[in-house]
């Protein structure tokens, strides 16, 4: 039987799925309506912990948009569970995927933004929590960090494949 300390552990799969099907596993970073968190256990629960805030506006907006229902979420300010992406977001409530989730990690960091454009997490290289496009507009070291160049290389390399 498994218990809760070994499923906060990093790695561990949480049966879930993104929308690519991708499989989800603890410490995995994902985009949820275009904000960046990572998969955590907490509180008894498999979910999103995302720093600044869940996009309660956003989840509230595609939910009355895809099924028409009233939104039922716990309003946690930094994390929502599986259990309220499914239950408020899937037709199908025993549904493994996650719909409007998509793993950053699966994709060595090269996610789609808000508004369409191709961009690198570079939590998926180091330890930073910032975007490629946070850091040419923030970050000092920009031109001359060597995670941005892996990030950059990384993205041009995925432009090409495609």
């Amino acid at each position: 039987m498994t218990n809760a300390k070994e499923m906060a552990q990093k790695g561990f799969d949480t049966g879930f799925t993104d929308t690519k099907g991708h499989e989800l596993h603890v410490g995995d970073y994902v985009c949820i309506c275009g904000h960046i968190g990572k998969i955590v256990f907490s509180c008894g629960a498999f979910g999103i912990f995302i720093a600044d805030e869940v996009p309660w506006d956003t989840l509230e907006e595609l939910v009355r948009k895809d099924s028409g229902n009233r939104p039922s979420f716990l309003y946690n300010d930094n994390f929502i569970s599986f259990w309220e992406i499914v239950w408020n977001l899937s037709e199908d409530t025993d549904e493994s995927c996650l719909p409007y989730v998509e793993s950053i990690t699966a994709t060595g960091g090269i996610f789609t933004d808000e508004n369409g454009h191709k961009d690198v997490f570079m939590g998926c290289i180091s330890s930073c929590f910032a975007t490629l496009t946070q850091c040419e507009h923030t970050c000092g070291r920009y031109y001359t960090c060597d995670t941005v160049a892996v990030a950059n290389d990384l993205l041009c390399d995925n432009e090409l494949k495609s």
